[in-house]
């Protein structure tokens, strides 16, 4: 999903991310040196937490979302991306 790989976040990508425990979302698990996630630094090991002020537990969540943003037409999705230590940023990403 543009460009990344997801998976659930679970005890085992918890630790081998070393991500705390507090945040909640979807573990980004590879990123495409040529996808737009790539272009805004969205980098493996960080974890969404939101699409379009929603919030995302699981990969296909995030799938589904996605989807629907390009039915309503849009061109760009708004992430909430939390590093492994917590620190939220909004990074707005390109929908091919």
């Amino acid at each position: 999903v543009l460009g990344m790989k997801l998976a659930e976040l679970n005890d085992e990508s918890r630790k081998k991310f070393e991500i705390v425990a507090e945040i909640k979302g979807v573990i980004i698990a590879e990123v495409d040196p040529n996808s737009a996630a790539a272009e805004k630094q969205i980098a493996a090991g960080e974890v969404i937490t939101e699409i379009a002020q929603e919030a995302v537990t699981k990969p296909e969540d995030v799938v589904k979302k996605i989807e629907a943003l390009k039915k309503e037409g849009r061109k760009n999705a708004l992430l909430m991306v939390a590093s492994k230590t917590g620190e939220l940023k909004f990074v707005t990403v390109r929908i091919e």
